[in-house]
C-alpha cells in the first residue's frame, strides 16, 4: 500500500469519527427515510398494522353442496360473509368432488376472487373413476364484502357431486 493511500485512509477514518454518536460533527437522522442500524421503533408499530391472522373455524359443515351435476356451471358469487369477518381477506376451503357416475371426459371446479380475471385459476379436478373422491385445500381471496366466485366445468359424460367447506380464514 503507497504512503499517500495509507494517509488518506486514515485521514477519512478520523474524519468520520467526527460524524459519529457523540462527535463534534454528529449525523441527526431526524426527518430522514429509511433504516437505520439503531432499533427503530416506529418500524413496530407499521409491522403491527400489515400482519396477518389466521382464524379456525370450531365446527364447519358443507357450506355449499352441488349435487348430481352433469352440465358446467358458470362463474357463481360465493358470499362467504356468515362464515368469516368483515376484516377477512382470503377464505380458507375444503373442496370435495365425489364421482357418481364416469363414461368420458373431464370434471374441475375453479375458483377466484370476486370480479378477477386471472389467467390460472386454482382448481380441484374429478377422479375418473365412479365411486372416487377427490379433495382439495384452497386458500382463496375475497373481496371487500367477503365474496369469491367458483365454477364448475364438465367436458364428456361424468355425473359429479360436489361440497365447499369454509374451514378457516386469514385477516
Amino acid at each position: 500500500m503507497s504512503p499517500t493511500y495509507k494517509q488518506g485512509i486514515e485521514q477519512v477514518v478520523i474524519h468520520a469519527t467526527k460524524h459519529q454518536d457523540g462527535g463534534v460533527d454528529e449525523v441527526v437522522a431526524t426527518a430522514l427515510s429509511g433504516l437505520l442500524a439503531d432499533d427503530q421503533h416506529v418500524l413496530d408499530a407499521e409491522v403491527t398494522a400489515v400482519s396477518s391472522r389466521i382464524f379456525w373455524k370450531a365446527t364447519t359443515a358443507n357450506d355449499v353442496s352441488d349435487l348430481n351435476r352433469t352440465v358446467s356451471l358458470d362463474w357463481t358469487a360465493l358470499d362467504v360473509t356468515a362464515l368469516t369477518s368483515a376484516a377477512a381477506k382470503f377464505a380458507i376451503l375444503v373442496v370435495q368432488i365425489d364421482t357418481d357416475a364416469y363414461t368420458s371426459g373431464r370434471a374441475y371446479i375453479q375458483f377466484r376472487k370476486n370480479g378477477d380475471t386471472p389467467t390460472i385459476n386454482p382448481i380441484v379436478e374429478a377422479r375418473k373413476l365412479t365411486g372416487d373422491t377427490a379433495v382439495g385445500n384452497l386458500i382463496i381471496a375475497v373481496d371487500a364484502g367477503q365474496i369469491m366466485e367458483y365454477r364448475i366445468v364438465i367436458t364428456g359424460t361424468i355425473q359429479i357431486d360436489t361440497y365447499i367447506s369454509v374451514v378457516g380464514y386469514i385477516e
